[in-house]
């Protein structure tokens, strides 16, 4: 216990400034909007378009789905759900509000109402396995021809409406069995909604080559930055790491794990020293207690933000607690990707890919999560190398 102390008192004795707003990875005013024809990559993949000579038609079909994963997931949702919303929630409008009457339409509803909101959460992942875009680049115009079981749209605008080519970074996602992070080049509008990917491939093999590549070749400029998945801004030059989605997870754990510990020690603790209850209640609260300060300790070599500038790395671990550090590239010494695998029903998987990232002087190594909003993988692992 005192050893784990002394560690958190190393690692808090050498907390930074993180520079803002100059350094801070999503401050940037430049705004590249993510493209919104797919959420995830196409059947081909990795994909790119030949735009050398116009015009240029190509067509994208979406990546189908695992149905029967989807199915199984969906179903247990409306059982299971349907049963707990009925007993929790039919119960409680049915009793307060003196129903009993119509307590079989009543429960009938919120059942309709619950299987209503699954169907709505899983049917346009089904249906996107069925959309298929036509993409027409001319000399003068762009157009796109969207076929889906919804029907079809489509839509054109001059070439010189677009604002030139960028690359945008997509995140974590799955490719099958195996899970990457993925990266566009697109064609950007004002109108993020009709930016049109040129090609989509794991983001390590994009860089400014392949930007100025379809810049040059589509006569149109080459735009500065990463765009992140959010649609909100462009990654300043140098960022390594952009964690926020992840982060607040593991934030909503802790404090989840807080509330419940608090409320089962009020409520054991009476019943232990005023009812005269089994003194093991108190384990419950102790278990959750516990859970809580791992997680905080855990915070602290968990990365929320990284960055490399003016010839340093910025690193921040704020998820829980704020942990700033700083120090020189060359004093990482090592960066080891682990992928997190581990069955839970049957061929279910859970894939949570990471880097641990070691520093000199430093016991216990920092934790890159790659399902985090941005990782330069490709970088860290430069950097590890270079020392």
């Amino acid at each position: 216990m005192r050893a784990l102390f002394a560690i958190l008192s190393i690692e808090a004795s050498r907390r930074v400034t993180f520079p803002d707003p100059a350094c801070t990875p999503t401050a940037n005013p430049k705004r590249i909007e993510t493209v919104s024809l797919f959420e995830k990559p196409p059947e081909e993949f990795p994909f790119s378009a030949d735009v050398k000579s116009r015009p240029a038609h190509y067509q994208i079909k979406s990546c189908p789905s695992d149905w029967g994963s989807i199915l199984i997931v969906a179903g247990m949702w409306a059982l299971v759900g349907s049963f707990l919303t009925l007993l929790i929630i039919g119960t409680v409008v049915v009793e307060s509000l003196g129903l009993g009457a119509y307590e079989p339409l009543v429960s009938i509803g919120i059942v309709v109402v619950f299987l209503a909101c699954v169907v709505w959460y899983y049917l346009p992942e089904l249906l996107d396995n069925m959309r298929t875009v036509d993409v027409t680049i001319a000399d003068d115009e762009v157009s796109v021809r969207v076929t889906s079981p919804l029907g079809e749209k489509s839509w054109s605008d001059p070439l010189s409406v677009y604002q030139g080519v960028a690359q945008l970074d997509h995140g974590m996602q799955d490719l099958g069995g195996s899970k990457a992070i993925i990266g566009s080049v697109v064609l950007k509008h004002p109108d993020p909604k009709k930016s049109v990917p040129l090609t989509i491939r794991a983001q390590k093999d994009l860089g400014k080559k392949t930007v100025k590549r379809f810049a040059e070749q589509l006569g149109v400029p080459a735009l500065e930055g990463i765009g992140d998945d959010s649609g909100d801004k462009a990654l300043p030059e140098g960022t390594l790491l952009v964690n926020t989605r992840q982060s607040l997870i593991l934030k909503l754990f802790y404090w989840g794990c807080v509330i419940v510990a608090v409320g089962l020690g009020m409520v054991t603790g009476y019943k232990v020293f005023f009812d005269g209850g089994d003194p093991a209640l108190l384990s419950l609260p102790l278990v959750f207690g516990v859970t809580a300060w791992l997680l905080r300790m855990y915070s602290s070599i968990y990365v929320t933000a990284m960055r490399e500038w003016q010839g340093e790395i910025w690193l921040r671990c704020d998820a829980i607690s704020n942990y700033e550090y700083r120090f020189k590239p060359g004093e990482i010494n090592m960066a080891s990707r682990n992928e997190g695998k581990s069955s839970y029903v049957s061929r279910q998987q859970v894939h949570t890919p990471y880097i641990t990232m070691g520093v000199k002087g430093r016991k216990l190594p920092f934790i890159l999560d790659l399902q985090g909003d941005y990782v330069n993988e490709k970088e860290v692992y430069r950097l590890a190398r270079r020392r």
